[in-house]
Formats: structure tokens, C-alpha cells, sequence
């Protein structure tokens, strides 16, 4: 086996992909075209020791993501190349779990010696979708599917800002006590509600987690017995994260003005979401 630094070309690239690749799994486009990302971004590393693996007959066994971004890009890219690998090592390619968000942004914080609590990158994904309106996420609302996700890098910048660590610990222990909603709706709904009115924030996460005294037609109550029946027997709409942040800040709003709330429908767009102020 030889391994060595090479310039591959959209065209070469794109032979390899064609003629030259007959056993590999299905390509993931949405794998693809992050990669595509990264490298147009800078933020691809081809120095990290991945390779990609051709075999003694000149075929692709690992790396296909790879030649697709390459090709995406519509440019020339530096990869480690590892030629005349033997062909019955293919079956143990690929094999070991591959690192989530969570597990990059985890280390992250752990090398500054800080402990991120799970749920912090779907919260900060969460943000970054809520903030741009949802173009970027759940914008398939019937199940709450996104057809674009977040960059690892704009989930680190999210993490970093001040203030967004608190939310989600506090999240955590808000979700805890609730039992119904997770933990990313609930941080991105008290970042929100926080910056529009803090004071009457506190108030309604107060209740939520309370119930004291609270009856039909108080907004929170509606939200609690909503999120419950949802939680049962409700739409994938309304099961997402997406259903769930609608509900809090719906009832948040009908709380700080004093409205009844009889009945919560999640919005069939994200045009109609209730977005309260960014900064």
C-alpha cells in the first residue's frame, strides 16, 4: 500500500465515481454536499488521516463523499490517497461509529474543561433555524423533516455565545420537571421569550413547571394538556421540535397579555411561526 498527497480533479473525480466504484454503499447527497461545504468554506481538513482507499485495480473502495464533494465544488482538491490497498480489507472499512455534533461539540468543551449538557447542539441547531426563520430547518412542517442542516461550525459559534450554556442547563431541568417536551425547544423558547420580556418569561416557565392553580383557558395550562396530547397521539408535526417551540411561544405571548387559550395549532408554514425579537 502507498500513501500519498494528491490534487484530484472535478474530472478525476468524477471517472473515479463513474467507472470505477462498483461496490460501494448508496451516496448520501446530503453527506456530500456538506463536505462540499466544508471544503468551499476552508474548513475541510484533508490532513486528518482519512483516505481515500483505491485498490490494486485502480477501484474506489473508501472515499466516494469525498469525490462527490470534489466534483460539487467544481474544483481541484489536496487528498491523502491510499493506493494498491488490498481488496478484502473493504469489509472492514467504515465499520466504527461515526462522531456526532454532540460528540464534536462535547470535546470542544471538554478541552476548555467544560461539561455541555445533552441536547446542547440540537438547541443551538434549533437557534439557527428559528432565528433564520426556518429557512435552513424544519421548513417540511407535516413532519417536521429539514432539508438543510446546520454547519458543525455555526453550531460552535452558537455555543459560544453568552448566555446560550445557561439557557440549556436551565432547559434541562425545566424539561425534567415538564416530562413532555425536550430539551432544545424548551432552551430556544426561554432564549426568545427571555429577550422580549424577561420578567414575564420567568413567570410563564414558572407556572408551566407549577401548575398551581391553574384551569382551562389559562395559557398554560393549554400548552401542558396540548404537549401531553401530542406527545400521545399527535402528527409528526407536532411531536418535532418545531411543534414543541410553537407551543411554548405561543402560549408565552397569550401569558404576557393576559389572553385565554383555548386550542394550539401548529402553523402549515414557518412564515406564520410567532418570531419574537433577535437581539
Amino acid at each position: 500500500m502507498q500513501l500519498e498527497f494528491q490534487t484530484i480533479t472535478p474530472e478525476q473525480a468524477s471517472d473515479l465515481l463513474t467507472n470505477h466504484n462498483p461496490s460501494n454503499r448508496r451516496l448520501d447527497t446530503g453527506h456530500a454536499m456538506f463536505l462540499a461545504q466544508e471544503m468551499e468554506r476552508g474548513t475541510f481538513r484533508p490532513d486528518n488521516g482519512d483516505s481515500i482507499r483505491i485498490d490494486t485495480d485502480g477501484n474506489v473502495l473508501d472515499g466516494q463523499h469525498r469525490l462527490a464533494a470534489i466534483v460539487r465544488v467544481g474544483k481541484p482538491v489536496t487528498m491523502l490517497i491510499a493506493k494498491d490497498v488490498d481488496r478484502e480489507t473493504f469489509a472492514t472499512i467504515d465499520t466504527g461509529k461515526r462522531r456526532t455534533v454532540q460528540d464534536i461539540v462535547g470535546i470542544d468543551f471538554a478541552v476548555m474543561g467544560i461539561t455541555a449538557p445533552k441536547g446542547t447542539p440540537h438547541a443551538a441547531r434549533l437557534l439557527i433555524e428559528y432565528e433564520s426563520k426556518f429557512s435552513l430547518g424544519a421548513s417540511v412542517v407535516k413532519t417536521g423533516a429539514r432539508k438543510k442542516v446546520a454547519s458543525v461550525d455555526a453550531v460552535r459559534d452558537v455555543c459560544k455565545r453568552d448566555g446560550f450554556m445557561d439557557a440549556v442547563k436551565r432547559a434541562v431541568k425545566i424539561s425534567k420537571k415538564m416530562e413532555i417536551v425536550k430539551t432544545a425547544p424548551v432552551a430556544v423558547a426561554l432564549i426568545a421569550c427571555e429577550r422580549d420580556n424577561k420578567v414575564a418569561c420567568d413567570t410563564y416557565f414558572h407556572r408551566l413547571q407549577t401548575m398551581e392553580g391553574l384551569q382551562a383557558g389559562a395559557p398554560e395550562h393549554s400548552v401542558d394538556r396540548a404537549l401531553r396530547a401530542w406527545k400521545v397521539n399527535g402528527s409528526g408535526a407536532q411531536r418535532s421540535i418545531y411543534g414543541q417551540l410553537f407551543a411554548l411561544i405561543r402560549g408565552y405571548l397569550a401569558s404576557r397579555d393576559g389572553e385565554r387559550l383555548s386550542k394550539i395549532y401548529v402553523p402549515p408554514t414557518p412564515e406564520t411561526f410567532p418570531y419574537l425579537p433577535t437581539k
